[in-house]
């Protein structure tokens, strides 16, 4: 008991002026954002290398999974613009206006 007492008086608590995460903090953060930045590349050159294996045909065409819910030979639907035009018109329904209920 004696000794952790003695070892609390010789490490006294720092000022708060003295407490700062310095630059190895300061390195750690920088590596941090180089790393998601090389990630978020390496994603993206990988996934043109793809794009471009498919256009030369390097993949089996009866693998290809077909898009659901789009007609292959339909052009592409027209662009919504602003908030309210991507929401469709909400449809009446007469029967939730019956007094009967």
């Amino acid at each position: 008991m004696d000794l952790l007492v003695t070892l609390w008086q010789l490490d006294p608590t720092p000022e708060p002026d003295d407490v700062v995460a310095g630059w190895g903090a300061f390195g750690i953060f920088g590596l941090g954002i180089l790393t998601i930045a090389l990630l978020g590349w390496s994603l993206v050159h990988r996934l043109r290398n793809v794009d471009a294996a498919e256009e030369k045909g390097l993949y089996d065409p009866t693998d290809r999974k077909p898009h659901e819910g789009v007609p292959q030979d339909a052009p592409p639907p027209p662009r919504a613009r602003g908030l309210r035009a991507q929401h469709a018109p909400q449809q009446h329904d007469p029967q939730q206006d019956d007094p009967r209920d």
